[in-house]
């Protein structure tokens, strides 16, 4: 039996022997491995079964249909001691093998993040996406086959304040502020029975490297950010051409005004036609030519929306362009061949359709054939009976019969015949000097 003696110092404070001490140093020992056994039972019943349930999980959940982008995505869980922004740039590669390492943390305790963006086989079986480089017909350019994107812009707003606009085809509009005030759109993959697909997102990858592209061009509209499925545009609170026809404020305009408009819009679609064209062949089409895609902006017609372009390759066998196929072309407002079964299309498509804005401008009419029923109208478009008739052309002055022949120019049946849309701008241009019109 060990018996503790206590003694008073000379600040009256107890003083425990050496005997009570290893007494209590015992004491602790035990409770501690106690502890220990304790964590190690829990171990085994409980965080281990679950850490393998986790692991089946993890297994079997393909991080393609759960990430917001299409990215592999090679990890390990990293423990920060607290908060960071997580920053993250993406960065498109043809095969895994060439995945670049994209953020490395520099402490040892820490993960390392690498990120691609390959279309792997699997990708293009389940979403139906096809090789663009196929046999002889290779990409223009290396910006026909990567992507740019800034998530980084798009993250640092707050969604939170974002104001629904409206719908399209592809995505929803939403409408936010700059810290000045100053309003900005936001398009966002369309939320409502919408799922990801690779799909949508190599067509939203097509419409910003477009505007990044034509970012030196003040007739295409503006991008400011790009990540996979959303982007950043300027605001446009003045409508459309589309909407101007079907208020009937087209018919207020003078025969100038008529001209200087004609010539904005085939100012764009020349731009566009431009980019790449180092083979005297557009490098971009934008397929989906249409009053509806020209914004007023600054005081004038922008062109915009390239989520339905096609990129342009080129054959060097034969040294000559390689057409490409659209599956589905709905509504009036086409070129004749679109409407037939795989047609192999060029860019003069753009320019048959820009045709039909010329026209619509001249009647003010918001369709193509309006007194027709589309079935009916769309088969005299492919037997190229789209025309002004006689009565019509005899009451236009020669401004009006500028854009009148301007859209003979663009109507011509054979696409190898029609003129291209530079050719159709200069035309314009030249008679805008001519009769000493402003062309803003």
């Amino acid at each position: 039996m060990m018996i503790s003696t206590r003694r008073k110092n000379k600040k009256n404070k107890d003083i425990v022997d050496g005997s009570d001490q290893f007494a209590s140093q015992s004491r602790a020992d035990h409770i501690m491995t106690r502890r220990s056994q304790n964590f190690i039972r829990c171990q085994r019943k409980i965080i281990i079964p679950f850490g393998i349930f986790l692991w089946i999980i993890l297994r079997s959940t393909h991080y393609d249909d759960v990430l917001f982008s299409p990215t592999i995505l090679y990890r390990t869980i990293s423990i920060y001691r607290k908060e960071k922004p997580r920053i993250i740039w993406l960065e498109n590669q043809n095969n895994l093998a060439n995945a670049q390492l994209i953020y490395d943390f520099t402490n040892s305790r820490k993960s390392k993040l690498k990120i691609s963006q390959p279309w792997d086989t699997k990708a293009r079986i389940e979403h139906d996406l096809e090789d663009f480089e196929d046999g002889d017909c290779k990409a223009m350019h290396d910006w026909q086959l990567k992507t740019y994107p800034s998530c980084n812009n798009i993250h640092e707003n707050d969604f939170l304040d974002y104001i629904y606009i409206t719908s399209g085809g592809w995505r929803d509009v939403w409408k936010s502020f700059e810290f000045n005030g100053q309003p900005y759109a936001i398009k966002t993959l369309v939320f409502e029975d919408t799922e990801f697909r690779f799909r949508d997102s190599e067509r939203h990858r097509r419409d910003a490297n477009s505007y990044s592209m034509l970012q030196t061009s003040s007739h295409i509209m503006n991008i400011y950010g790009y990540c996979v499925n959303t982007a950043l545009f300027d605001f446009v609170d003045g409508g459309t051409l589309l909407d101007m026809l079907e208020s009937k404020v087209t018919l207020s305009w003078s025969s100038e005004e008529k001209l200087r408009y004609s010539w904005q819009l085939a100012k764009g679609l020349a731009d566009l036609h431009s980019v790449g064209n180092v083979h005297g062949s557009a490098a971009i089409a934008h397929t989906d030519i249409s009053p509806d895609q020209y914004l007023w902006f600054d005081n004038m017609f922008k062109l915009n929306d390239f989520n339905r372009a096609r990129f342009i390759r080129w054959n060097s066998a034969k040294e000559q362009a390689c057409p490409f196929q659209i599956g589905l072309s709905p509504g009036r407002n086409r070129s004749p061949e679109e409407y037939h079964d795989d047609s192999l299309l060029t860019e003069k498509i753009d320019v048959y359709s820009l045709g039909n804005a010329f026209m619509q401008i001249l009647t003010g009419s918001s369709d193509i054939l309006p007194q027709l029923k589309e079935n009916d109208a769309i088969k005299k478009i492919m037997r190229g009976q789209v025309q002004l008739q006689v009565d019509f052309i005899e009451t236009l002055d020669d401004k009006e019969l500028t854009i009148c022949h301007a859209m003979k120019m663009c109507h011509v049946m054979e696409p190898s015949r029609r003129s291209s849309s530079i050719d159709v701008e200069i035309y314009l241009r030249r008679k805008l000097d001519e009769f000493h019109i402003k062309r803003y």
